[in-house]
């Protein structure tokens, strides 16, 4: 089992608060990043049971789910950039976490040089 990290936006994006798009029951992605480049990879990796943690950058620590499923590939509807062909990543047992850990406590500047070197050692 392997852990994993979403990185996502919440505010003023409807979909990611309801529905089949919502922050803990799916994670999608474009492709390919804007420049053609291979930049979603991961999202190939993830296997079922895996855990993802959910961070938000308005927030921080929000909440944690399991993979319900392997990578497909989908066209997306979402009314933002988003929109058009991508991975998407079934989730389940989303649970929020309650308090919630701030992006201040969870990643603070004393971490920053540990953090680096964790990134570097755990490249997919």
């Amino acid at each position: 089992m392997k852990v994993w990290l979403e990185k996502t936006r919440v505010k003023n994006r409807e979909y990611k608060k309801s529905g089949p798009y919502a922050l803990g029951a799916m994670l999608f992605s474009p492709l390919t990043s804007k420049d053609g480049s291979d930049f979603y990879k991961n999202m190939r990796e993830p296997n079922p049971e895996d855990l993802v943690l959910h961070l938000t950058i308005e927030d921080g620590l929000v909440g944690i789910s399991k993979v319900a499923s392997r990578y497909t590939q989908s066209t997306f509807t979402v009314g933002s950039v988003w929109d058009g062909e991508g991975y998407q990543i079934l989730l389940k047992d989303f649970v929020k976490l309650d308090p919630i850990i701030k992006k201040q406590e969870l990643l603070p500047k004393e971490n920053k040089e540990l953090l680096l070197q964790i990134k570097e050692r755990n490249k997919v």
